[in-house]
């Protein structure tokens, strides 16, 4: 759809309507994360939604609204739900090819965004090559409706103080040889992330060809690929290739032992089965190299205190208490996992230690 389809569709089915009590909210977000302001380019990418899901579009209309209390027209482009790794249609593909250098590039989409086939390279490459600021929120179909307002709450936090914190214990990962994760439920485990760098996911995107995840909250390293040993119980949520398995019970945890940085043993209800279901899944058929299937690639640890646990993972693994851990790549931050999954599994009521000292994330 061009620009002006674009917006038939999201008045069409309601959505300027519902956008409209959340535009306060995202106007202080794209202020406060990208320094939106007059005379910025603006482009809006989404899609119609998946399954009757409307949680991209709408996050596109609440956009769009905020960004015209603060002066500026964007263009909104949506397409179709993509599967699997499709691209995106050639209709977003000319729009963003005829994007002026350091514009603005506000992504929301329910499943993923696909290769820009037609451009050459992913969505990220293209934003790094032409110097646009950008924002990355997906998977948004697996977030019900009803809970649309914690990805707005997620989203409308105080970004400099978060900023701070993240900076600092990004700092302290980075500095640090050895990290160990213990949980209330069981998580136990001990890793080796020396000469890495951690990265802060902060949201602060308001300089030339910055970009990331929104929600903002997490700080997190790719560890050594075979120098993780111990135990992680999954109490918070698990992402497999179905979908997101949001843990409700205490019966429906999902054990996890490591050894050597590769997951040995899955245990549990349904949310283990389906874990290891897409794991084996993915190593009967994929074209790439599957050693790294099973291997832990991402060490994560959440700050955002607006968050909280709804079963999409791009905000449960920004919530302050909690830790994550990754299976699979993580070679586009400066790890040494390839492989052709990433699956992000969070549990709760963590305790951080660096190097053996305990780390106390609310006085960072």
């Amino acid at each position: 759809m061009n620009h002006l389809e674009s917006l038939l569709f999201l008045k069409k089915n309601g959505l300027i309507e519902e956008a409209a009590k959340y535009a306060p909210a995202m106007k202080r977000v794209l202020r406060n994360a990208l320094g939106l302001e007059r005379g910025d380019i603006l482009m809006i990418i989404g899609d119609t939604g998946k399954n009757g899901n409307h949680c991209a579009p709408l996050l596109c209309a609440s956009y769009y609204l905020a960004a015209r209390k603060l002066g500026v027209s964007p263009n909104v482009q949506l397409g179709n739900t993509q599967i699997a790794n499709k691209p995106p249609s050639e209709e977003i593909q000319n729009a963003l090819s005829l994007l002026p250098d350091k514009s603005i590039v506000m992504l929301a989409v329910s499943d993923k965004l696909g290769t820009l086939s037609k451009i050459g390279h992913s969505f990220r490459e293209f934003c790094n090559i032409k110097k646009h600021r950008f924002t990355t929120t997906s998977s948004l179909s697996f977030l019900p409706m009803s809970k649309f307002h914690y990805l707005i709450k997620a989203m409308d936090v105080d970004y400099n103080t978060l900023t701070s914190k993240l900076k600092k214990l990004a700092q302290r990962l980075s500095c640090s040889s050895t990290i160990r994760i213990k949980s209330k439920n069981g998580t136990d485990f001990l890793a080796d992330i020396r000469n890495n760098t951690a990265i802060s996911s902060d949201g602060m995107y308001n300089k030339v060809g910055l970009g990331g995840n929104l929600p903002p909250g997490e700080a997190f390293i790719a560890p050594h690929r075979d120098k993780i040993t111990g135990k992680v119980v999954i109490d918070g949520s698990s992402r497999n290739l179905y979908g997101v398995h949001l843990i409700k019970s205490a019966s429906d945890r999902i054990i996890m032992r490591i050894k050597q940085g590769k997951v040995m043993s899955i245990e549990g209800g349904e949310g283990a089965r389906l874990l290891e279901r897409s794991l084996n899944e993915k190593s009967q058929k994929s074209r790439m190299p599957v050693w790294g299937i099973k291997k832990i690639g991402e060490i994560g640890i959440g700050l955002n205190p607006n968050a909280s646990i709804v079963g999409t993972t791009i905000i449960d693994e920004k919530v302050l208490g909690t830790a994550h851990v990754a299976l699979g790549s993580n070679y586009w931050f400066m790890g040494r996992v390839v492989a052709p999954l990433h699956l992000d599994q969070v549990f709760r009521d963590v305790e951080i230690f660096l190097n053996g000292k305990k780390v106390d994330v609310d006085r960072l």
